[in-house]
């Protein structure tokens, strides 16, 4: 299996997994994948979100609480590349998705062991604040996550319905992939172009698809939620962890 190939695959699970799945190129706020960055920080949100300066700022951190999460931060990134699948251009298609699977599973209990150390850190208005910013960043892929599942009321027949989506849209994904596999460079990136263009309607469609299942009642709590709305410069949690930038408190009221 060539590289194309590989991408394909891993470009499925992000589409159809949790917290884990927020990668796929040039999303930004509000969609499922939102700016290709929250598969970073061990695949969680709410490490990559604490290290961007504006977040910090619009939760008042003082340094002491930011020193801390960026210990956590380091951690993070230890033993990460074990967590994912070896060797996968000599498997199968059943041996892939059974990895892919596993690594997904594997992520999902890093995600909630860092959760419950940043949960330590901060205090209890800053966890509210930082739980709404990350609803209004991670958009539909939010849904996926155990306690807004928990919180909306969303039945197993809904979460269903969901998934069978997702993984329609993760699988056209990987065949449109596929389809650049035998192309030149030049006609690579000529197609890449029309591929991007109909990825982008194509997640449109799934997004309204998906977010179609829950009901008014569902999505106006949803909505409230959120709070107050909150603007992310996305480029800022590409930021190094202890880079530049640090953040100043707001003044208390």
């Amino acid at each position: 299996m060539n590289r194309l190939c590989m991408l394909a695959s891993v470009l499925a699970l992000l589409v159809c997994g949790s917290l884990f799945a927020a990668q796929q190129p040039g999303f930004g706020p509000g969609m499922m994948g939102p700016g290709g960055a929250m598969g970073g920080l061990g695949g969680n949100i709410d490490l990559l979100l604490l290290n961007a300066p504006q977040v910090q700022k619009e939760l008042n951190l003082v340094q002491e609480q930011i020193d801390k999460l960026r210990e956590i931060q380091r951690g993070a990134m230890e033993g990460l590349r074990d967590m994912f699948p070896r060797g996968m251009r000599d498997m199968s298609a059943e041996e892939r998705q059974k990895a892919m699977e596993e690594a997904r599973k594997k992520m999902e209990e890093r995600t909630k062991e860092l959760r419950k150390k940043v949960d330590e850190v901060l205090l209890d208005h800053q966890k509210k604040r930082l739980k709404e910013i990350k609803l209004q960043v991670q958009g539909l892929q939010a849904l996926s996550d155990p306690e807004v599942i928990e919180m909306l009321g969303i039945t197993d027949e809904q979460r269903e319905k969901m998934e069978n989506l997702r993984k329609e849209a993760a699988e056209k994904t990987r065949k449109q992939m596929e389809s650049l596999r035998d192309l030149s460079p030049e006609q690579r990136r000529e197609k890449g172009r029309e591929l991007f263009e109909e990825m982008r309607k194509a997640r449109e469609d799934t997004e309204k698809a998906v977010f179609d299942v829950l009901t008014p009642s569902q999505k106006e709590k949803l909505e409230k939620a959120k709070g107050e709305k909150f603007e992310l410069d996305m480029g800022a949690l590409f930021r190094r962890p202890g880079g530049p930038q640090r953040p100043q408190p707001k003044p208390d009221n």
